[in-house]
């Protein structure tokens, strides 16, 4: 989940950035993986810089919660899936 996200917003600054055409080879994709591309740029486009930095965030913090056994982990993570 973290790495489609984060693929999502390095697609967003792309965007920002006029680096479209650029985005197969920043996100190392492979020939076979450039439908991708059109994807990502549909779901980016949906979602603002704040919006997947907060994401990526969340994200972070929930595998710290699961990695130290905190009960609150898949609390926190049912919350960030309502709020996508």
């Amino acid at each position: 989940m973290y790495k489609f996200f984060r693929n999502i917003y390095i697609v967003n600054i792309c965007i920002k950035d006029n680096l479209e055409n650029s985005i197969a080879l920043i996100l190392k994709l492979k020939q076979n993986q450039t439908f991708l591309i059109n994807k990502y740029i549909k779901i980016a486009k949906m979602f603002g810089e704040k919006k997947l930095k907060y994401i990526l965030n969340e994200l972070n913090e929930i595998d710290e919660m699961y990695k130290q056994g905190d009960e609150n982990a898949n609390y926190r993570l049912k919350n960030l899936i309502v709020l996508i």
